[in-house]
């Protein structure tokens, strides 16, 4: 069942834009780190805004109970959920909602995780019979991403975060970087609406406000094929890439390897696992053609 009409309020570029009109925010747009329109950059204030006044209550309410408990000191961590299929640009949406949030929340304290992190490395994936379901939710480490966000919430320092890489498509071995809990998380990746039926606690449950990006498949797939392409052009002057094995493929030859890898695994992940998630989330942004924000829908409650 669809909720979208009944359970999400709907807004356009009219929409944000005259509310931003009506008054002036103390940010700069003029040094983003990713290039963007004007129109963008007005929805992605529109989003940030919303998300920042959300916080900004929270926050209160957080010191109200503390003082209440007469823990004065208390840590907390407002963690953002942000979910959608691949390719959608949920790395890009990530690294421009830090850049909106560091000056409205006058916090440099933001940090971006990507689930990727949690992959099982791709011999585990192997030994499992898994690499065909890369992506899937049994290809993750669930127990240590849940983990994870458990010490980011109990305040902890020096978290330990695995890091995968885009280059060898892998988690690197015994490589980790350490991380302090921030004031703000953001956690990015196609699984951050999923349930897991086997665990007693699910991502969501450490969720303060999630985002979808819902985008049209046809055009995922050409974001998919775009970014591919890429690495695989890249890959023919580097040895490490994972894509360095298609590199004897002619462009027209890596394509078809590309959408068949789309029809098998990607599309189906889409289907089962991702966008039945969607209706999850507080805010969904619809895209479309070059990922342009068409459509903000935020839930009612």
């Amino acid at each position: 069942m669809n909720f979208l009409d009944d359970n999400y309020l709907t807004f356009n570029d009219q929409d944000w834009n005259s509310r931003i009109q009506k008054e002036p925010f103390p940010i700069t747009l003029d040094q983003l780190p990713i290039k963007i329109s004007d129109a963008q950059k007005q929805a992605y204030l529109f989003i940030s805004t919303y998300i920042s006044i959300q916080y900004q209550h929270w926050a209160k309410q957080q010191k109200h109970i503390d003082e209440y408990l007469t823990k004065q000191h208390s840590h907390h961590t407002y963690i953002i959920g942000l979910a959608g299929g691949v390719a959608v640009g949920k790395t890009t949406t990530a690294t421009l909602l830090k850049s909106y949030l560091t000056q409205l929340l006058q916090t440099d304290n933001i940090k971006i995780v990507s689930t990727d992190n949690f992959l099982l490395s791709n011999a585990k994936l192997h030994e499992k019979g898994l690499m065909e379901r890369k992506g899937f939710p049994e290809s993750y480490d669930i127990k240590a991403l849940l983990h994870f966000l458990n010490q980011v919430k109990l305040g902890k320092k020096n978290i330990q975060v695995p890091i995968y890489s885009h280059q060898t498509y892998d988690v690197s071995p015994d490589t980790f970087r350490q991380m302090t809990s921030p004031s703000v998380l953001i956690l990015e990746g196609i699984n951050v609406l999923e349930r897991t039926p086997s665990e007693t606690v699910t991502i969501t449950d450490f969720l303060n406000h999630s985002l979808y990006i819902d985008a049209p498949e046809t055009m995922a797939i050409k974001w998919y094929w775009n970014r591919v392409s890429r690495l695989y052009e890249k890959a023919k002057e580097d040895e490490t890439s994972y894509f360095k094995r298609f590199s004897a493929l002619t462009r027209e030859e890596f394509e078809q390897v590309a959408m068949q890898t789309w029809d098998r695994i990607n599309r189906p992940n889409l289907k089962q696992y991702i966008s039945p998630t969607k209706n999850r989330a507080n805010m969904i942004i619809s895209k479309g053609l070059n990922h342009q924000i068409e459509q903000i829908h935020i839930k009612k409650y």
